[in-house]
């Protein structure tokens, strides 16, 4: 079942795949070709004993998100958000930034969030961003994490620079608007936060439809020396949806990173945390909490590197 991903990978690097650049489209088809080897997992693996994909795999889905789609209203998406009004927002419709949703005019300065599609053909934020990206979740290891790197087109580029802090949570809401046929989106967020820096972000995902759809989601986070982050992931998908997610850390010395995890939507629901304390003092606090009703399934996998001396982590 991996030809057709392969294919509609041929059909959306031959549409420019949004003009990245070449060391992007390099790492592009390196990840579309370990997909291609990987295949899906299944239960017969150790890290996937819990949960089966085979709906995922047998499931024709199209990529989401016509150029030119007529965007939800922010009237739709109010209800979905979870920070209180007035808090900066980024919001993704299929996951491509939507600007017209989104308000982020009043960061402060020394604080950067915006589409990473923007951010990888920028100067300094794209330096930083091949320097980042694809670098920290395992996707020669995972088929999913590959699928996503493959697809990478758009999402959330997030910087605090050093001794900055945000006062405010950062709320990113990815929103999926279903169709007429089963769609995917492979959204994508680049979190880096610089030596001495704090911030709260909160990474939403929610559904303006009851339609079969796919969220396959990266998220990379990298927390500089003594840097402190709060991550707040909120997953309420649709009741049909299938969501698969990777969220993965790096710390540096002394830093601090709590990533609190709740899920309550879809029908299935894999997330993979994977952190790495690579700096001696760094402290790791990862809290989750699902509610689940009738067949919901969800499954959370957590594998925590202790790759410096020193280091703590608690898990909840």
């Amino acid at each position: 079942m991996t030809e057709q991903y392969v294919a509609d990978f041929k059909a959306f690097a031959g549409n420019g795949a949004g003009g990245a650049p070449a060391w992007l489209t390099k790492i592009r088809e390196g990840a579309i070709a370990r997909f291609a080897e990987l295949g899906f997992p299944t239960t017969k693996q150790e890290e996937w004993r819990f949960t089966s994909v085979a709906p995922i795999k047998e499931t024709r889905f199209a990529l989401a998100h016509a150029a030119g789609a007529q965007p939800p209203s922010v009237a739709a998406i109010e209800p979905l958000l979870v920070c209180p009004p007035g808090s900066p927002r980024m919001v993704f419709v299929d996951g491509r930034y939507a600007p017209e949703l989104s308000s982020v005019g009043g960061l402060p300065r020394g604080v950067h969030a915006g589409s990473l599609a923007v951010a990888l053909t920028s100067g300094r934020n794209g330096e930083l961003a091949r320097q980042h990206l694809t670098r920290h979740a395992r996707w020669h290891e995972s088929a999913f994490a590959a699928l996503n790197t493959a697809f990478l087109a758009d999402g959330a580029f997030v910087h605090v620079a050093a001794h900055t802090i945000l006062e405010q949570p950062l709320e990113l809401l990815f929103v999926a608007t279903g169709g007429r046929q089963p769609t995917v989106s492979h959204p994508r967020s680049l979190i880096v936060v610089e030596r001495d820096a704090q911030a709260a972000v909160v990474e939403g995902y929610a559904a303006l439809t009851d339609d079969v759809y796919w969220t396959n989601g990266v998220t990379e986070a990298v927390v500089g020396e003594g840097a402190r982050v709060e991550y707040y992931r909120v997953q309420r998908e649709g009741r049909r949806a299938y969501h698969v997610a990777t969220t993965q850390s790096r710390q540096e010395r002394d830093s601090f990173f709590g990533l609190h995890a709740v899920t309550l939507g879809g029908a299935l629901a894999r997330h993979d945390v994977l952190t790495a304390l690579d700096g001696a003092g760094a402290e790791l606090i990862l809290n989750g909490l699902y509610v689940l009703r009738d067949s919901q399934h969800a499954d959370h996998h957590t594998v925590i590197e202790h790759a410096r001396p020193h280091c703590a982590s608690h898990e909840f």
